[in-house]
């Protein structure tokens, strides 16, 4: 089972924000959606994740149209993180906003999560190594515990496909590696993990594929090793790009603007 956009054109405002993009992410692998700010991600993001339908275009999840399901049923089978850091609600601890995940799942007059909800949230944090937090306010959290415990809420939904925005922008350098490398181990369960971020060097560390957006457009797409080349880099990013070699690997690295 594929998540598959073929020539997604999105417009907002009667701008182009997207202009006929194409990708196919399989199960098992990273796929990374690479570029600077504005350059789309985020709307690409929305569409795969089915909250914001194309004007142009069709998104396929295992041949399906997920814009023909339910919105329960999408659901179920794509979990979106977004940019954004989730609102703290009043009162509501760390391991309550976690379970509330579960809710797609539930069936019959059920509100509130069960307690196997709970044991499994429990189970999230200590994935993100903050199990600590959880039964601390959400609003007395930091910015990158919140956003830990935002992935974790991600995780506990046991979708097919996870689509995150961003996951490691208000993470410090540990926390940046913990949450590749936990997305990095969720590929390697078979899940669908397309990730959109804006560097580089972790882009190329830990994807098995790499799509490459500017102004609404794909410019690139392959593995790694093939696409973050320094020349299509530094045009895209506007910065001068030198190269690393890590492990045997040829490692980007930004080091001033172009």
């Amino acid at each position: 089972m594929t998540l598959q956009a073929t020539g997604v054109t999105v417009k907002l405002r009667g701008y182009r924000v997207l202009s006929r993009v194409s990708l196919e992410a399989e199960p098992g692998k990273v796929t990374v959606i690479l570029g600077p700010n504005g350059a789309g991600k985020t709307t690409l993001l929305r569409v795969l994740a089915g909250l914001l339908a194309p004007q142009e275009g069709k998104v396929l999840l295992g041949g399906r149209d997920i814009y023909s399901l339910s919105p329960r049923e999408r659901a179920r089978l794509i979990a979106y993180m977004p940019p954004e850091l989730p609102a703290p609600g009043l009162g509501q601890s760390v391991v309550e906003y976690v379970a509330a995940s579960r809710y797609p799942a539930r069936s019959g007059l059920a509100l509130g999560p069960s307690k196997e909800d709970i044991r499994d949230a429990h189970r999230a944090l200590r994935l993100l190594q903050v199990e600590g937090l959880a039964w601390r306010a959400l609003s007395a959290t930091s910015s990158g515990e919140r956003q830990r415990a935002q992935l974790a809420h991600v995780l506990l939904r046991r979708a097919r496909a996870l689509v995150v925005d961003e996951p490691t922008s208000f993470q410090d350098l540990r926390g940046r590696l913990l949450v590749y490398t936990l997305l990095e181990a969720q590929a390697a369960k078979g899940r669908i993990v397309i990730i959109a971020t804006h560097d580089m060097t972790l882009a190329s560390l830990y994807a098995d594929h790499v799509i490459v957006l500017s102004g609404g457009r794909k410019v690139a797409e392959g593995g790694p090793e093939k696409v973050l080349e320094p020349n299509l880099l530094s045009r895209v990013f506007g910065v001068e790009v030198a190269m690393a070699n890590i492990d045997g690997r040829s490692v980007p690295i930004p080091v001033k603007p172009a």
